[in-house]
């Protein structure tokens, strides 16, 4: 029992003095500008590794896969000799990371890690490699990985709210949703001002179809950054989903007023404004946003909506018509044909519309209207054609 007491201490001194060891390179290396900022990412660590950072990292994983007694052999030497370089190279922010980690030394009563982690227990260092490693791993794209390393490091950190967050966002990454929102709430719950959180808690509600419930923390991150633009531009389409198009005016106009060059912000800014009968405004900011992006099939869709609701039908067909060239998948681009189409007597050509519309969007919320819509023209359209004089 002693001999395997001793081999486990043995085991978790080798891992704590790699882990230490790569944690001081990783703050060394920042502290030296061998990274640099990643941004915007949900991510709350968007650091990108380069050069030497980048090799620290992929010794990490090639330890992973060594047997114990290979990285005795092989790899503590070459961390220590890595050690012995860095400290030369730079000697005013780094010291021997032996003296940080052995348990014998004199200055140390538990695992320490210098500057960067004192007076850590073992499992804290672990847990916050496992953080830092699997943040990085996120943000290259190796979600997998990262999910592993950080559901360990939420286990290790259970008061840490960005570990909660972290792991939520490679969780969505990876389309488990219901996990990802409740670590987004476990996050809140230990940070309520943790901006980051809300707002993706907020877009992941949406997602899932429910934008009612996103607003109230779409709300909270607006309060904790009033002229963000993203985040105002989000509750405007948010508010346009529930019909509530002043709230969506307001804060589309949020948005544009913080960010002068935002052609989607514009567009949803001109489509809450043609919903409130602001006809001549809306046109003003959806031309602006035509301006910015030129060719944007669901701009010219809302520019048809304006001439629509001012009643140029023809004009809003053109401008349909359009937009349906550049893409002929959007659902309520269909839709809003076959309401011009309507309006136009066109009334075959309207069925067919709405028909398609039905096809590329299963599961609108007005499907059952629009069947019905679709049934009842059918039946006008029948009896106005047997009401025609035969040509016989």
């Amino acid at each position: 029992m002693q001999t395997e007491r001793w081999q486990n201490a043995l085991t978790s001194q080798r891992k704590a003095i790699v882990c230490a060891t790569f944690l001081k390179w990783y703050h060394v290396l920042y502290r030296q500008g061998f990274f640099h900022e990643k941004g915007p990412a949900p991510y709350e660590m968007g650091l990108k590794p380069k050069g030497l950072a980048e090799g620290c990292l992929t010794m990490k994983l090639l330890i992973n896969r060594f047997a114990p007694w290979v990285m005795l052999v092989l790899v503590l030497p070459t961390i220590f000799l890595v050690n012995m370089f860095f400290m030369l190279l730079f000697p005013a922010s780094h010291q021997s990371v032996w003296d940080q980690v052995n348990p014998l030394s004199p200055q140390n009563s538990t695992l320490q890690v210098g500057y960067v982690y004192p007076n850590r227990s073992p499992k804290e260092v672990f847990a916050k490699f496992y953080y830092v490693l699997g943040t990085q791993l996120a943000s290259r794209g190796q979600v997998l990985v990262a999910e592993n390393l950080l559901s360990q490091a939420v286990r290790w950190m259970p008061e840490d709210s960005k570990t909660y967050l972290n792991y939520a966002v490679v969780l969505e990454s990876l389309d488990k949703h219901n996990e990802a929102q409740l670590n987004y709430l476990k996050a809140l719950e230990l940070d309520p001002n943790l901006m980051q959180a809300n707002y993706n808690l907020a877009l992941l509600y949406d997602k899932l179809g429910d934008s009612q419930s996103g607003i109230p923390y779409l709300q909270a991150a607006h309060t904790l950054e009033p002229m963000n633009p993203s985040i105002n531009y989000d509750l405007g389409v948010l508010y346009a989903k529930i019909n509530d198009f002043y709230n969506s005016a307001k804060y589309s106009e949020l948005a544009v007023k913080s960010e002068k060059d935002f052609a989607e912000a514009y567009n949803n800014y001109g489509y809450a404004l043609a919903h409130i009968g602001k006809h001549e405004q809306a046109l003003e900011a959806i031309n602006k946003s035509l301006e910015l992006k030129p060719n944007n099939a669901a701009t010219m869709d809302s520019k048809g909506f304006v001439y629509f609701g001012m009643g140029r039908y023809e004009e809003a067909l053109a401008e349909y018509e359009k937009a349906l060239q550049l893409d002929p998948t959007i659902g309520e681009i269909h839709l809003h044909i076959a309401q011009v189409m309507e309006k136009l007597n066109r009334i075959p050509e309207s069925i067919a519309a709405y028909e398609r519309y039905i096809q590329l969007s299963p599961q609108a919320p007005d499907k059952v209207v629009i069947q019905r819509k679709i049934g009842e023209l059918k039946k006008w359209n029948q009896q106005r054609e047997a009401s025609k004089p035969s040509s016989g």
